[in-house]
Formats: C-alpha cells, sequence, structure tokens
C-alpha cells in the first residue's frame, strides 16, 4: 500500500491513520458518556413535573 511513497509520505499517512483511530475512540467514548448520562438522570415525576424538595433548609437569594 505504501511501498511506492516516500518516508515523508509514509510518516504522514501513519499519522493520519493513527488520528483517524483517536477520532473513532473519542467518538464512541463521548456516545458512551452520553447514553449512561442519560440513563442515570432524575427523571421528571408524574405529579404536574414538579419535584419534591428535600428536607433540608433551602437558601434564598435577596
Amino acid at each position: 500500500m505504501l511501498a511506492g511513497l516516500g518516508a515523508g509520505a509514509v510518516l504522514l499517512a501513519v499519522f493520519v491513520s493513527g488520528m483517524d483511530l483517536v477520532l473513532l475512540v473519542c467518538g464512541i467514548a463521548s456516545a458512551l458518556a452520553a447514553v449512561l448520562v442519560a440513563a442515570f438522570l432524575p427523571g421528571s415525576t408524574a405529579g404536574g413535573g414538579k419535584t419534591a424538595e428535600s428536607g433540608h433548609e433551602l437558601t434564598t437569594a435577596r
């Protein structure tokens, strides 16, 4: 495949091939992260879309 190319062209082809692999791995990792975030985010409740307040004291900005 790279037999007729010079040393510089071979190095460039190897570099581009490695960058293609990095792009593929990063794309798979980001898709997996998006699926995990969607799976573990708390969903909305059936009570009109409002969630229950926690038991601790809430602070307000004045």
